[in-house]
């Protein structure tokens, strides 16, 4: 028994692949579907990046003006600093000050200008008084009618318990331009070194 086989009759058979139009509507239908998800995802996540840059730049924005106004306040405060400091040095330098001058206060001005109180002359007066040191220096600067007015008065003010003992240097006498009746007078007591300045 003999069996004939066709190698050839395969070639001359064509194949056909059965799709209706139907299934090619459903295919494209398919793809436009899936064309516009991926458009919308896309088109959704863009707009998320747009939102977040937005979000970005306003919060840029933000700090941006929080740094300028912390720049402005550092600013303020700097001047602020500087303006507390030059006070707080004028007020340590008023304090010395006027501790020093409660300190020659203390020492008994009131004595001192008692006794030129006391001590009064005709013809001979005061114009001006400084007691510094606790009364050890003392400035008086005043005019007299006559030249010899002057011992006589340092003399009775030595009798004062606050001058007593101390020793009164002649600074200037000077006729007054002012007027010719009388004279300008500066003393002061003697600088004080080693107790040069109190009688001995």
């Amino acid at each position: 028994m003999q069996q004939t086989i066709n190698l050839f009759d395969h070639l001359t058979k064509r194949e056909t692949i059965a799709v209706s139009s139907q299934h090619i509507v459903i295919a494209a239908m398919v793809t436009l579907v899936a064309v516009l998800l991926v458009s919308l995802v896309s088109v959704y996540n863009a707009r998320q990046d747009i939102t977040l840059v937005q979000q970005a730049e306003r919060d840029n924005e933000r700090l941006q003006a929080q740094l300028s106004e912390l720049r402005a306040e550092s600013s303020n405060d700097s001047k602020s600093m500087q303006r507390t400091r030059r006070l707080l040095k004028q007020r340590r330098q008023i304090l010395h000050s006027l501790s020093n001058q409660q300190h020659d206060i203390g020492l008994g001005f009131s004595d001192h200008l008692a006794g030129l109180g006391r001590q009064q002359l005709k013809g001979l007066w005061l114009s001006s008084i400084e007691l510094r040191a606790g009364g050890e220096e003392i400035s008086l600067k005043g005019a007299m009618k006559h030249a010899t007015l002057l011992p006589r008065y340092l003399q009775d003010l030595g009798k004062e318990p606050a001058f007593s003992g101390l020793r009164f240097q002649l600074m200037k006498i000077e006729n007054s331009e002012a007027s010719r009746d009388h004279m300008q007078f500066e003393i002061s007591v003697a600088a004080k070194s080693s107790d040069n300045g109190r009688e001995a």
